[in-house]
């Protein structure tokens, strides 16, 4: 699933769980949630890229990436970035998230991170996941590839219970395509020449 280039009053809301392997990218909310608002109940974010989305009200705009936004609010990511996401505050995330295995969230302010169980990594933060511009990489949907020197790519070992779940990235490339899987909707295959 691909939800490039839209502008709404709060963006994609999600209740339960979200698909895996997706792209959010260059969304605009005019308030709160620039690529996804959560309001109720749970959601689990698997392998998804949730990149350069934005939550504009110079006022009230929170959270760029994801706004989780109420009481009671279990929101849990597995194995994805949240990079590059603008909003007044909470620009990658606003609330609390559960953390599952790894992920790269390049900036935490305005985060509430917890650690699920013995297999969770704190995220690699502060870093630029180095993404190409959002085409068609392959597959029916575009994406964001991961260039060659990304740090996504291979952080999650073979052996990670994670990485052998799911089969395939957004556009039906198999995972793992080197020594372990890539965060992410995208997986990097290097090609020799």
């Amino acid at each position: 699933m691909s939800v490039p280039d839209r502008e709404a009053d709060e963006n994609v809301v999600f209740r339960g769980e979200m698909p895996s392997d997706s792209t959010i990218t260059n969304n605009m909310a005019t308030s709160n949630g620039g690529g996804i608002v959560i309001t109720k109940g749970q959601a689990f974010i698997g392998y998804c890229t949730i990149y350069s989305n934005t939550a504009k009200d110079k006022d009230r705009g929170e959270g760029g990436g994801i706004a989780i936004i109420g009481f009671g609010i279990q929101v849990s990511i597995s194995d994805s970035i949240l990079a590059d996401n603008t909003a007044k505050s909470g620009a990658d995330i606003l609330g609390k998230i559960i953390l599952y295995s790894r992920n790269l969230i390049q900036n935490v302010s305005g985060a509430t991170l917890a650690l699920s169980d013995g297999l969770a990594k704190l995220p690699l933060t502060g870093k630029p996941p180095d993404v190409g511009s959002l085409q068609y990489n392959g597959g029916s949907t575009q994406t964001r590839a991961l260039l060659p020197n990304s740090p996504a790519i291979d952080q999650i070992p073979l052996n990670d219970i994670t990485c052998a779940q799911l089969s395939t990235d957004q556009r039906g490339i198999t995972r793992p395509q080197g020594k372990g899987c890539d965060l992410g909707a995208y997986e990097y295959v290097l090609v020799v020449h």
